[in-house]
């Protein structure tokens, strides 16, 4: 099934490391919404361990589904690739305060800023791939 671009997408919290400190914000979501297809990230959210393949993981289930809810507890992640964000998935922090997404310093290939940690595009299967 294919989906077309969507910027409304991009409403992820994305912090580099390096920059200032990232702190947390009260999340309007203290727990997860009763949503019984909605998939829940299973990182560790330490900020240390890397968690772009559980984020990924919880993304293309959603996205595999048609489209749905990813729960993102709160917590730091540390991110280390690029992220594909599809059409109709919608990524929501849980939790006290809300989650954060960190580029992790010196990561390889993101030396010049953001524009490729997060990739909106169309879902061609479990792959993950953008056409």
């Amino acid at each position: 099934m294919k989906y077309g671009l969507s910027g409304a997408c991009a409403s992820m919290l994305l912090c580099l490391a390096g920059a200032q400190p990232a702190l947390a914000s009260p999340s309007v979501y203290m727990t997860a919404p009763d949503e019984p297809r909605a998939v829940t990230v299973k990182g560790v959210g330490d900020g240390r361990a890397d968690d772009s393949a559980a984020i990924q993981q919880a993304i293309d289930q959603a996205a595999t589904a048609g489209g749905g809810i990813v729960f993102l507890p709160a917590g730091t992640y540390r991110i280390s690739r690029t992220l594909f964000l599809y059409p109709g998935v919608r990524i929501f922090g849980i939790g006290a305060q809300r989650p954060i997404i960190l580029l992790g310093a010196n990561t390889p290939g993101f030396q010049r800023g953001v524009a490729h940690m997060l990739m909106l595009g169309a879902f061609a299967g479990g792959g993950g791939i953008l056409r």
